[in-house]
C-alpha cells in the first residue's frame, strides 16, 4: 500500500525531464496498467525488514526485450513511503 502522499519518479530519457507520479491514485493506476499489459513479471530475491523491503524484477516485454529491476521500499505503519528503483534494459 502506498501512503496518499507518496510519490514516484521515472527517470528515463532525457533525465531533465523524468514521468513523476504523486499520490496513491495516480501510482496505483500506473501500476494497475504494468499489470493489466500481461507481461512476463517476476520478482525474487525478497528480503523483508521493520522498516525496508526489497526485492528485484524481472520483466520480459513483447518485442522480447528483457527489463531487470532492484527495489527498495521504505515503510512505515505497513504502507510504502518512498521507494527506490534501479532498472536495467536490454535495448
Amino acid at each position: 500500500m502506498v501512503t496518499g502522499r507518496g510519490s514516484r519518479r521515472e527517470d528515463f530519457s532525457p533525465l531533465r525531464s523524468p514521468n513523476r507520479m504523486a499520490g496513491q491514485r495516480q501510482i496505483a493506476g500506473s501500476l494497475h496498467g504494468i499489470c493489466d499489459a500481461g507481461l512476463g513479471i517476476t520478482l525474487a530475491d525478497e528480503v523483508v525488514g521493520e522498516n525496508r523491503d526489497a526485492f528485484s524484477v524481472d520483466c520480459a516485454l513483447y518485442d522480447g526485450r528483457q527489463v531487470f529491476e532492484h527495489v527498495i521500499a521504505h515503510v512505515r505503519d505497513r504502507q510504502v513511503v518512498r521507494q527506490v528503483d534501479l532498472e536495467a534494459w536490454d535495448h
